[in-house]
């Protein structure tokens, strides 16, 4: 083995030796330049805002392969340069603020060979601003806000378009601005745009994102059409806008062509407009809002029918007194201001006599006169319209024979035959003998208060009550029994049974302490109410079946039956005072005038006739060929009233005898009438069973 490496290592030597034989002198080596490379910008440690330029420049001549760009030693395909210019323009707005960053570069030769440049610094900065907004206040007022993302502009540049229009620069704002306010005479309608730049000295960042904003005016809304007159329509709405300054209130009568009525300022609504409407046609409206340059456009449209003013309804007349009338009527519920009222008197001329306010629906005439009939219209205005007149009514001074009130009653046992009645001092209520039973009704409605007593052998005769209206006092025609009651609570005070004649009449004295009765022929008895004792007897010649005390008490009328007068006693002694002579039949009923001056005696002569105290004749009247009974006097003196065996109520004036009125339309006798002690009512009981209520004096009547 030791052999063959040794030949072979003599022959390796051999042939290197002949190869050295054999070759050429080798030519002297070529020294190749070293290029520079170097860059051009940016400076060592200068500042980049954003972006920059890198350019590396490479001197010397020798072929190159490529130059690359390291930034913090990385190396990319878009850093790689084969031929000048070697330039790469660096963004540097996602590195991080304030940080520094290394810049190298590498000549790579032909020949393989590579040379680097030094090293440059450079710190980084963000430059341009972001997030650009733009914000409408009013259409005179935008304002700006934007992220500044620079510490180190010295300014910026504020630019603006409108309607599309190339950017031009509007303001240079302070470094370190992040808002502005930009003021304008903007039209509705406007569109503005804005960017914005920062500013380092001369340098420039790029714009910022483009902000815009159009200008509007929104128009009111939800407008309501709150009332409407002839004369002011109320409206509101809902204002949409900041800055409006006022609004325009715009009418139409075709809702379509529009004109100004109103102007009135901010936070007007609701608001109330006056003018002049017409009636019977409807009225549009819309409001528009206002600023000190423009105008919005307009709200909704509301719309109304005005209908002319209603006619009063409803009118009445009502009598207050003689020279008084009270009228009353129905509003209807419209827009009048107020009423007016016309009179016209016994068919005269109408002429107007008051205005009242629209809330009020009614007016006292104090200035009527009885001798006329007046009749009445009213009419609703405004300021400008007026309504139709109401229905006219007219008014006369006469009695209205009208009942108020017409009560039925029965006893328990059937009866209806209403033989005496007489009324409460409180002039509230009706007790009636009806039948068997004593009654009350309540003078308003007809409703029964209560029922008293009863009798169980007969019909009741008499029955009478105090003036003062304390108590009330009865018994039956053929009955023994009498019975007095306390009004107040209906409560019996006494049951007295007395004597078997037939009785027809009977009375109190005012206080109630005693009463008056026939005693058979020849006696009147005075009794106390409390226990029935006789205190005095009064003796007249012949039978008393009917008899009245005076409003004093001190004196008796009686009647003495066989010769047909009348008897005045003194109660106190039992002297006969007068003699009053003069019917032809017997008399059925006496009754004292409030005064006690005056007696009035009905009679079956079909005459009533009036008598002094001193037994003088003072009047005879024939009311009719009727016997007369159920004589009463007004609490005034100034009338007598009687009813009889007929079926009619005359009402006569005592100081000429002349009728007063006359109350027909009743089926049976009328043995009962009474004047309630106010005043105010009449009321009549006939045998047929019903009771009825009469306004008392003449009174202004409607019609």
């Amino acid at each position: 083995m030791k052999p063959l490496l040794f030949l072979f290592g003599v022959w390796l030597l051999c042939s290197v030796v002949a190869c050295k034989k054999e070759s050429p002198t080798a030519p002297a080596e070529v020294v190749l330049p070293v290029p520079s490379v170097t860059f051009v910008s940016p400076s060592e440690g200068v500042v980049i805002l954003e972006e920059t330029t890198i350019e590396i420049q490479v001197a010397g001549g020798t072929p190159i392969s490529r130059v690359t760009l390291s930034i913090d030693g990385v190396v990319d395909t878009t850093r790689t340069f084969t031929a000048a210019p070697y330039k790469y323009d660096w963004h540097t707005d996602t590195l991080i603020e304030g940080s520094t960053h290394e810049l190298s570069a590498i000549v790579y030769l032909q020949d393989g060979r590579a040379f680097s440049s030094g090293v440059r610094h450079v710190t980084v900065y963000h430059f341009t601003p972001s997030n650009l907004l733009a914000q409408m206040v009013n259409d005179t007022l935008v304002t700006l806000v934007w992220k500044d993302n620079s510490s180190k502009e010295t300014s910026f540049n504020l630019q603006e378009s409108i309607n599309g229009s190339p950017f031009a620069s509007l303001q240079q704002l302070p470094a370190n601005t992040t808002s502005a306010s930009i003021s304008g005479k903007y039209s509705i309608g406007d569109s503005l745009a804005f960017r914005i730049r920062a500013m380092k000295d001369t340098l420039a960042s790029n714009f910022s994102n483009t902000a815009s904003v159009s200008i509007a005016f929104p128009a009111p809304s939800n407008l309501l059409l709150l009332s409407l007159t002839d004369t002011q329509v109320q409206l509101s709405w809902q204002d949409n806008a900041s800055f409006s300054t006022g609004f325009i209130i715009e009418q139409s009568t075709d809702g379509t062509t529009f004109t100004t009525i109103a102007r009135v300022g901010r936070n007007a609504s609701p608001a109330t407009v006056s003018d002049t409407f017409g009636v019977d046609s409807t009225h549009y409206f819309r409001v528009k809002a206002k600023s000190a340059i423009n105008t919005s456009g307009g709200s909704n449209v509301v719309s109304a029918m005005l209908h002319g003013l209603n006619m009063p309804g409803g009118l009445s007349i009502t009598s207050v007194s003689n020279d008084s009338l009270i009228l009353q009527w129905n509003s209807n519920g419209d827009y009048a201001t107020g009423f007016a009222i016309e009179r016209q008197a016994s068919g005269g001329q109408w002429s107007e006599v008051q205005r009242v306010a629209a809330t009020v629906t009614s007016y006292m005439d104090p200035s009527v006169n009885i001798a006329s009939f007046y009749s009445y219209r009213i009419r609703a205005f405004t300021s400008v319209h007026y309504s139709s007149y109401s229905i006219p009514k007219r008014a006369r001074f006469v009695f209205n024979n009208t009942p108020t009130l017409t009560i039925s009653p029965k006893d328990p046992l059937g009866y209806t035959y209403v033989s005496a009645l007489v009324i409460p001092s409180d002039s509230k209520s009706i007790i009636c003998a009806v039948g068997r039973t004593i009654s009350q009704y309540d003078i308003t409605t007809g409703s029964l208060i209560r029922n008293f007593g009863s009798f169980q052998t007969d019909i009741i005769g008499g029955l009478a009550m105090s003036r003062d209206g304390s108590v009330i006092i009865a018994r039956g025609c053929n009955d023994s029994t009498v019975y007095v009651w306390r009004v107040a609570d209906g409560a019996q005070v006494l049951a007295y049974r007395d004597y078997t004649q037939t009785v027809y009449s009977m009375d109190l004295t005012p206080d109630g302490s005693a009463f008056a009765i026939p005693g058979g022929i020849g006696q009147v008895l005075i009794r106390s109410t409390k226990d029935g004792k006789l205190l005095r007897t009064i003796s007249p010649p012949t039978s008393a079946d009917y008899l009245a005390l005076n409003n004093t008490g001190d004196m008796l009328a009686v009647e003495n039956g066989f010769t047909y007068s009348a008897l005045l006693y003194r109660v106190s002694d039992g002297t006969l005072l007068e003699t009053l002579s003069g019917h032809s039949g017997g008399i059925l009923s006496l009754a004292f005038n409030p005064s006690g001056t005056i007696l009035a005696t009905g009679s079956l002569d079909k005459t009533l006739k009036l008598w002094d105290m001193n037994g003088t004749l003072l009047k005879s009247i024939t009311p009719g060929n009727n016997y007369v009974a159920g004589v009463s006097f007004d609490p005034t003196g100034t009338y007598v009233a009687a009813g009889g065996l007929n079926t009619s109520v005359t009402v006569w004036t005592v100081s000429d005898g002349s009728v007063a009125r006359a109350l027909t339309g009743y089926s049976t006798n009328v043995m009962s009438t009474r004047f309630s002690p106010d005043g105010k009512l009449f009321v009549t009981g006939e045998y047929s069973g019903k009771i009825r209520v009469y306004q008392a004096y003449r009174q202004w009547v409607g019609s």
